[in-house]
C-alpha cells in the first residue's frame, strides 16, 4: 500500500473509531465476547471489528486501501448477519 492510501486509511479508521461517533462504534471497537454471543462463530465465519482493522493495518497486513475497506465493511456485515432476525439485539442493525 503506498503512503498517500495508508494515510487515507488511518483517518478513516480515525473516524470509525472516534470519541465523536462513541454512541455508534463502542459495539465494534473490541472483538465480540462470546461470553455474551456463544453462537457468534457459528454464523460468522470471518469475525472482525475495529481494534483488530487497525492492528492489521499497522502491521502491513493490507496491500490496498480495496483490501482495508473490505475488512472494514466485513466489521458491520457480519453484525447484520449476527443479529438479524433477533428482537432482544436486533436494535443493533441501526448501528450497523
Amino acid at each position: 500500500m503506498n503512503s498517500q492510501d495508508l494515510q487515507l486509511c488511518r483517518e478513516a479508521l480515525k473516524n470509525l473509531t472516534s470519541s465523536e461517533n462513541s454512541s455508534k462504534n463502542y459495539l465494534f471497537l473490541k472483538p465480540v465476547d462470546l461470553n455474551f454471543f456463544p453462537t457468534y462463530t457459528q454464523i460468522v465465519s470471518r469475525p472482525m471489528d475495529l481494534g483488530t482493522l487497525g492492528k492489521n493495518l499497522e502491521h502491513g497486513y493490507y496491500s490496498s486501501r480495496e483490501a482495508f475497506f473490505s475488512d472494514a465493511n466485513v466489521c458491520f456485515e457480519n453484525a447484520l448477519k449476527f443479529h438479524a432476525g433477533k428482537k432482544e439485539s436486533g436494535w443493533i442493525l441501526n448501528l450497523a
